[in-house]
């Protein structure tokens, strides 16, 4: 039945983006033709870390597991699919949140839903957000959590003069820059760059730079284009000297380049006195130029055209220049534009590593547990060996699984810090001490499996018996007894509990059998490991052998005992550890002796 469940992972990996579910109303269930009986879900949109994110899903879920087998062949087809609840959804990007139109499903009347992510995430990377969901499937419910990967690419700023990648950062950013004004190899381009860190460059394609410091950080941008050169636009002779024959002069006007190659000549305006403005649309370079006014006698009678004055000019004789009475204004432009824009780098500054305590006490007995403290009250999330660790997002961590256990912290921004690793280990316990009940008279059955350094304690009812820490105890009343071993090297316990009725025929506080003559006979060292000792207080005179039975009442060894003048030794090590009883007779009277062989 697990791997009948485990096609849940599946079904929901719709809810991937979600870490709460508030804010994102407005859900609209959109989908295309499907199977009644069917599995799918429509696309999800990434993210960009520092826009605005909104998303719409469609989903349909299947009315039994034959859909979830033609993808899995370990799940087993054809039985229904009863319910499907949400629990959580974790470590999304920060800043994003969910709302579906309903939490629970019920996939035989209901198995279309849909869901909105929305918000706004703060970090780019690739998130593996787990989801978890419980499943019901006949009278079985499991909870099952998975893995789904979300990226959210680097924000990018963009606006006419630069663009800038990567300008979100947690402690550090590589931020790139890229020229939207290039000069595609043209001369006349310059920028300048201000990247508010102190740095500065005047390249068209700085390289990269990393913002290692917390705080906001405006990058201040200028692109200047001189590329059209220096312009005379217009030349206005304000005064010359010479005249015409006939009236007033009929002028025009002569270029010459710095070389004295003639670049231009207007055409003549008749009859007109200074000032006078002639048109031009002409490039003037570096060196000096020359412009010559002229009179046009056309040859009237033989004679040639007049020279009314000539000046030298550059490219920045923007105005009159004068030479005795002749005078031109010159109107020089040189277009120049230039593009100033202003984008900012923020900078996160990230939390303190946080700390995992109790570092002294990460090691407990199997079944107990250790509780490990994060030095950060809120936002936190448990990893065991590297593995995210569902709904575990408290300040403190109950464990009692071995392993390399970590806590992240994250700041409101959605920056992290991951602690250093905690190992934790469970130390194996000792094997419990099982004990049988012979007539209310209870015994370890087993030393051998006892530690090598170690501490024996009966309890009645929960309540250690005071002074009993052997490996027998006479049961005077009825209840629970307990035996609890401790291993004195590791301090771990192990105990073994049964319930005792004492059985009133018999009274372990004295021998088997009463000695009925006030005989002493003392039997040692008892436990055993195989010698015993047996010693009379007074010569007897033996009226059978010494028969020695195991607990089943079979007698395993008879032994002659005439001349035995008070004392005997027995060597029981070759037999198997357990009860065992010695039985003779004195004088017409049976006595019997119990005998623990460990």
């Amino acid at each position: 039945m697990k791997q009948i469940l485990l096609f849940t992972l599946s079904l929901f990996f719709i809810l991937n983006f979600a870490s709460a579910q508030t804010g994102c109303p407005g859900c609209v269930i959109n989908l295309p033709t499907l199977p009644e009986d069917t599995l799918f879900l429509s696309q999800v949109a990434s993210g960009v870390a520092g826009q605005p994110y909104e998303s719409n899903v469609s989903f349909r879920l299947p009315k039994t597991t034959t859909p979830v087998y033609a993808l899995d062949s370990m799940t087993t087809p054809g039985l229904d699919i009863d319910q499907l609840v949400i629990q959580s959804i974790e470590n999304l990007p920060p800043g994003l949140g969910w709302e579906a139109n309903q939490n629970i499903y019920t996939p035989a009347t209901i198995t279309d839903g849909c869901i909105k992510f929305c918000g706004t995430p703060t970090q780019f990377g690739i998130y593996e957000v787990l989801v978890t969901v419980d499943a019901s499937i006949s009278i079985v419910t499991q909870t099952a959590s998975f893995p789904i990967s979300i990226e959210i690419v680097a924000p990018s700023n963009a606006n006419e003069g630069f663009s800038m990648i990567n300008t979100l950062g947690c402690g550090e950013s590589e931020v790139s820059f890229f020229n939207n004004t290039p000069s595609n190899g043209i001369q006349g381009y310059s920028y300048t760059w201000d990247f508010g860190n102190g740095s500065t460059s005047f390249d068209e394609n700085p390289a990269s730079l990393i913002y290692n410091e917390p705080g906001i950080y405006y990058v201040d941008y200028t692109a200047t284009v001189d590329t059209t050169g220096f312009i005379l636009t217009n030349a206005s002779v304000n005064s010359v000297s010479c005249t015409d024959l006939f009236g007033t002069p009929d002028m025009f006007i002569r270029l010459f380049d710095p070389n004295g190659v003639q670049i231009y000549e207007s055409e003549v305006i008749e009859n007109t006195n200074a000032p006078v403005s002639f048109p031009l649309d002409l490039l003037v370079g570096e060196g000096n130029y020359e412009i010559q006014v002229w009179d046009l006698d056309d040859g009237i009678f033989g004679g040639e055209d007049d020279l009314c004055g000539s000046i030298s000019f550059n490219q920045l004789s923007n105005g009159p220049i004068s030479s005795g009475d002749f005078s031109v204004n010159f109107s020089i432009i040189h277009p120049v534009s230039t593009i100033e824009e202003r984008d900012s780098v923020i900078i996160f500054a990230l939390p303190e590593m946080p700390a995992i305590g109790p570092n002294s006490l990460n090691t407990a007995c199997e079944g107990d547990a250790i509780v490990l403290y994060s030095s950060y009250s809120i936002r936190n999330q448990w990893f065991r060996d590297g593995e995210l660790m569902p709904g575990e997002n408290a300040d403190s961590l109950l464990v009692d699984e071995a392993g390399s256990y970590q806590v992240q912290y994250s700041t409101l921004e959605g920056c992290t810090a991951m602690s250093e690793e905690v190992q934790t280990d469970f130390i194996g316990l000792p094997i419990a001490p099982f004990f049988n009940n012979d007539n209310n008279f209870l015994f370890l059955i087993d030393s051998d499996f006892l530690p090598m350094d170690y501490v024996l304690q009966w309890y009645l009812n929960g309540e250690a018996i005071d002074g009993e820490t052997g490996f027998e105890l006479c049961a005077i009343e009825s209840g629970e007894y307990a035996l609890v071993v401790t291993d004195l090297e590791t301090n771990c316990q192990k105990d073994y509990t049964q319930d005792v009725s004492i059985n009133g025929d018999f009274d372990c506080t004295v021998p088997v059998y009463e000695v009925e003559k006030g005989l002493d006979i003392n039997v040692y060292p008892n436990p055993t490991f195989g010698p015993i000792a047996i010693e009379f207080s007074e010569k007897v005179e033996w009226k059978s052998p010494l028969r020695i039975m195991n607990s089943t009442g079979s007698i395993i060894k008879e032994i002659d005992l005439e001349n035995s003048n008070g004392k005997l030794q027995l060597d029981m090590s070759e037999e198997a550890r357990g009860i065992y009883f010695l039985y003779f007779e004195i004088e017409g009277n049976v006595f019997a002796r119990r005998i623990i062989l460990n």
